[in-house]
């Protein structure tokens, strides 16, 4: 074998680096953030306190399926905690009424107008978040007779036999 002159280059072949700076994600993370959920702490509250933005948030839902199954549990709780918290404020009656220093009743209208405000928008939260178990359905099964008539070019089905 005659040797050339050229000698061979080895390249170290080195993994390209990711960019940006490093995510602050980890499966602890995402527990921490699912279990505040549950407690009815806000996106942005959470998010404020381990100091990330919202949309980093939903980008790491779209990255970790798990976080994201994880999370999506953390919801139906959470709307399972509601729905208890609907039935005790519709059954919690102890401050619907006042009394007078003259031992008179009388309606707390403030206590059961924000009892069932309370209420209310803990429904529409749910029927919101999680629509399938609770929100409106549509009844499609109607037993309802109508009348349906067609027209053709102008004319009522049946006129045109008549003439």
């Amino acid at each position: 074998m005659k040797k050339s002159g050229k000698t061979a280059v080895i390249k170290k072949v080195v993994p390209a680096r990711k960019r940006g700076r490093p995510t602050k994600y980890t499966p602890e993370l995402a527990e921490a953030i699912c279990k505040a959920v549950i407690d009815n702490k806000s996106l942005a509250k959470i998010c404020e306190t381990i100091q990330i933005d919202i949309h980093t948030l939903y980008h790491w839902l779209d990255a970790h399926e798990d976080f994201l199954q994880q999370y999506a549990r953390a919801r139906e709780i959470q709307a399972q905690l509601w729905e208890d918290r609907i039935l005790q404020a519709a059954w919690d009656n102890s401050d619907d009424d006042l009394f007078t220093e003259d031992g008179k009743r009388f309606e707390n209208k403030e206590w059961t107008s924000r009892s069932k405000l309370k209420v209310d928008a803990l429904k529409w939260l749910m029927s919101k978040r999680l629509p399938k178990k609770y929100g409106d359905r549509l009844n499609l099964d109607s037993q309802e007779k109508m009348k349906v008539s067609f027209t053709f070019g102008g004319e009522e089905d049946g006129d045109s036999a008549k003439k």
